[in-house]
């Protein structure tokens, strides 16, 4: 995945280091949605590890450490990744395997917003998809500025509820912007 990139011009690279992040986000988010039946029937990969790096990127990002995400993408990647060629082999087509050992692989919906949330997502990764690679490093820059300034502020804790989803992200949008 890094190639010949060297460790020093890694940490050198913020692009590169937030790109490769993202992807282990992505790669964690696709090992949460794998069926329970399905995680059991692979037990040499290491599942909770995958998603609690992704939980760590997603929910943690104002403490990342760059050396630990070097150490998964450098260390630990190329052998999960293998791991996963060995159970969905890709065909001469380039298409990978959806057959787990009880049938396809299928995500199951276990919270009542989730469909809603699986919606907005994907409609934000079209919308990322159309950008071109410069409007992306800018969007990335544009979030790295604002986790910035919400480092600087007193962190507070609060008790909130809203009554739908959509609240929820009306509020968080107003949060971010003050």
């Amino acid at each position: 995945m890094l190639g010949a990139t060297a460790k020093p011009a890694y940490l050198a690279d913020r692009t590169l280091r937030l790109a490769l992040e993202r992807l282990i986000e992505i790669i964690g988010e696709s090992a949460r949605r794998v069926p329970p039946d399905t995680r059991a029937a692979y037990p040499a990969i290491p599942w909770a590890d995958v998603v609690g790096m992704r939980n760590k990127l997603v929910h943690d990002y104002l403490e990342v450490d760059p050396e630990q995400v070097w150490q998964v993408v450098s260390g630990d990647l190329p052998g999960l990744i293998a791991e996963l060629e060995r159970i969905a082999p890709r065909g001469l087509d380039g298409a990978g395997s959806t057959q787990g050992p009880a049938g396809p692989v299928r995500e199951s919906v276990t919270h009542p917003y989730q469909a809603a949330f699986e919606d907005a997502s994907l409609e934000r990764v079209r919308a990322d998809l159309a950008l071109s690679p410069e409007q992306r490093v800018r969007a990335v820059e544009d979030i790295v500025r604002m986790a910035e300034r919400l480092r600087q502020r007193p962190r507070v804790h609060q008790v909130l509820a809203f009554e739908t989803w959509e609240d929820y992200f009306a509020w968080k949008r107003t949060d971010i912007l003050r």
